[in-house]
Parts: structure tokens; C-alpha cells; sequence
């Protein structure tokens, strides 16, 4: 018996255009009469996350900035930080790139690096981003949850095999998205978060159904029996779920749960 589902957002259950269907929040509605926990697993912000999903705050659980927090009860909890002197560090190898840019996340708000602020989505005048023309002050009064690498993939594959080969044994390095690398404190993911609330609810992997579509959502796969990638995913997913989804572009998570909670087997998505 499935008692609780977890999915990613971005490239998940979000549309290509980062738009989410509205028949979403009735779908966690349903799942919570029936006793089943509804999770959304983000590398997103806790209050990016609360934003989208303010029409459900009392029926939904989250995992958020890859697992260095999590929401339950409607109260966020930490559940691990960088060691300051990793983001010093790594602030220090950053100096003399000039195409990569560093944010630090805390549980509150992002503080943004003013020499990247161009290459930012973001507008500047969010109230829980912050541009900052030194990070290093930053780092060193605020706890630091996650701290982040900006830049186009092909334009900065030596600088981020450095600072990997620099951080190797004593931070995670992840990659959330083609432009971003995360540096977690080690044993920092999804999967891990996902598992704490798992514990707290004591529910079994067996009991799990999550969806998922980048390498951040390998270790969250590996939490759940009923480990759905995602069509438009990366190969690394597919390989270690036991079902293949659609696309988000067809609203396929959606669909699954529906068809789910309408008594539907899932067999039909095993993979061949």
C-alpha cells in the first residue's frame, strides 16, 4: 500500500514552461483524505516552495534546497549546513573566474554575488534575494545551508572539476541543473530528506512512490519502491528507477497519481 509520494519540480511535475497545472493542489487534497503524504522534493528555496504551493500548506510536506531542510507539521527544520571554511574555500578558488557565480543560501533568504546578478532569472528586487559584493562576510555571519555554482555548462567545466577535486571527502557536490552545481554538507540529498520524513511518519520505502528527472533525484529513487523517471530525464535516473513515466510536458505525474488513486495498476509503467 502506497502512503506516501514524492516528486520533484522543475522538469518533474512543473510544465516546460515552469508552469503548474491547477488540478494539482485538488490532486494533494485527495491524497491526504486517503492517508497518503504528499512531498515535493525541490532544489527550490523553503519560501519559493510555500509560495507555489500557498493553497495546500497544511496538506503538503516538502524537501527543499536538495535536502538541507524540510517542512512537516507546517514548521520548516534544518537538517544540515556547510562547514564555513568549504565556502570560504571555494569563495577563494571563485575569485579569478570570470564565468561562474557563486550564490549561498540560508533557510531565510539567497544572497547573490554582484558580479553575477546579470546572469540571474531572478528579479533584484525579491524580497528573499539579496545582492552582495562580498560573500565572505556573508558566510561568515549566517549559517550557510547550501552554497551554489552559476554558469553555462561548456564554459566552466575546468573551474568546477577543481573545486569538485578541492571539496572531495568532506562536502557533496551535485548538479540540480545544467548551469548549477550545489556544494551540501556530505550525506546532504533528496533521498536523505525524503528518508527523515519517511522515519518521522514511519513509512517504508516500500510504502513510497516518488517521480524524478535530473541527478539530484538519483538518491530519492533509491528511497522508494515505486521510483518513477521521468521521459524527458536524464539516462543516469532511468537507470535506477523501476518505472518510466511520460513527460512533464504531458502532465504525466499528474496523470499517474490519478489514475493511482482511481485503483488503476501500476504495472503498465514498469519498465520493459
Amino acid at each position: 500500500m502506497i502512503r506516501l509520494i514524492a516528486a520533484d519540480l522543475d522538469g518533474t511535475l512543473l510544465f516546460p514552461d515552469s508552469s503548474l497545472y491547477s488540478g494539482i493542489f485538488s490532486m494533494i487534497r485527495d491524497c491526504r483524505r486517503r492517508n497518503i503524504a504528499f512531498v515535493i522534493a525541490s532544489g527550490r528555496d523553503p519560501k519559493d516552495l510555500c509560495r507555489i504551493f500557498s493553497e495546500v500548506l497544511e496538506e503538503i510536506f516538502f524537501v527543499a534546497q536538495n535536502g538541507t531542510c524540510y517542512f512537516m507539521n507546517g514548521c520548516w527544520n534544518q537538517v544540515s549546513s556547510v562547514p564555513e571554511a568549504i565556502s570560504l574555500e571555494t569563495l577563494e578558488l571563485l575569485k579569478e573566474c570570470q564565468k561562474v557565480y557563486p550564490v549561498v543560501d540560508t533557510l531565510d533568504c539567497s544572497y547573490v554575488d554582484a558580479r553575477g546578478i546579470e546572469f540571474f532569472d531572478w528579479p533584484p528586487a525579491s524580497l528573499y534575494v539579496h545582492i552582495e559584493d562580498d560573500l565572505s562576510e556573508v558566510v561568515k555571519r549566517e549559517q550557510i545551508l547550501r552554497f551554489r555554482i552559476y554558469g553555462k555548462e561548456h564554459t566552466y567545466p575546468f573551474e568546477i572539476e577543481q573545486i569538485k577535486k578541492h571539496i572531495k571527502g568532506r562536502a557533496a557536490a551535485i548538479k540540480p541543473s545544467p548551469d548549477c552545481m550545489d556544494i551540501l554538507k556530505t550525506g546532504t540529498s533528496k533521498g536523505a530528506g525524503l528518508s527523515k520524513i519517511q522515519s518521522l511518519c514511519g513509512i517504508t520505502a516500500e510504502e513510497t512512490m516518488v517521480f524524478g528527472d535530473y541527478y539530484n533525484d538519483i538518491e530519492m529513487m533509491r528511497a522508494a519502491e515505486y521510483s518513477f523517471a521521468m521521459k524527458n530525464g536524464v539516462e543516469e535516473v532511468k537507470r535506477v528507477s523501476h518505472y518510466l513515466a511520460g513527460s512533464n510536458a504531458e502532465n504525466s505525474v499528474y496523470h499517474i497519481i490519478q489514475s493511482f488513486l482511481q485503483g488503476d495498476k501500476l504495472e503498465r509503467w514498469l519498465k520493459k
